[in-house]
Order: structure tokens, then C-alpha cells, then sequence
């Protein structure tokens, strides 16, 4: 399976570790995206049946991970709680 780093502009960073996230292929024009960088504590997988519906439901995720916190990741760089 192809990995591809997203460009800025694309996806939010991950809010728990400030990494670009990584999007894969799955099932035709299906994305599943994720931060894989091994020392973040989080384990979230999104997918969509497209790249768009994806990156919607990942740039979701960041911004009510980041709300929850109290903000992005550089507020708790380090915090992993």
C-alpha cells in the first residue's frame, strides 16, 4: 500500500503531536488518514470514500481534538494527557 505524505495546505497537523498526517489508498477512490509518527499517542484512523470526505472528517477530528484541549499542539507539546 502507497503512503503519501499530505502538503500542508491539504490536511491540518496532527493536534497531539504536530505531525502531517499520512493518507492511503483504500477500496478505488476510498482515503483513510492518520498521523503515523510512532512516538504520537494517538491511534485515530479516518477514512472517506474520497479524498475530500477524508480530509473533512480528518481536519473534524483536529479541530475538535484541539477544542477539547484548549489548543493545537504546541499549547501541550510534550503532554501526553
Amino acid at each position: 500500500m502507497k503512503t503519501t505524505v499530505l502538503a500542508a495546505v491539504d490536511a491540518k497537523p496532527c493536534p497531539w503531536c504536530g505531525q502531517q498526517p499520512s493518507v492511503w489508498s483504500i477500496s478505488g477512490p476510498g482515503r483513510a488518514i492518520a498521523c503515523d509518527n510512532e512516538d504520537c499517542m494517538t491511534t485515530d484512523i479516518v477514512t472517506g470514500s474520497t479524498m475530500t470526505r477524508a480530509l473533512e472528517r480528518w481536519n473534524k477530528l483536529v479541530v475538535e481534538a484541539e477544542t477539547e484541549r484548549g489548543g493545537s499542539h504546541e499549547n501541550h507539546a510534550g503532554s501526553k494527557g
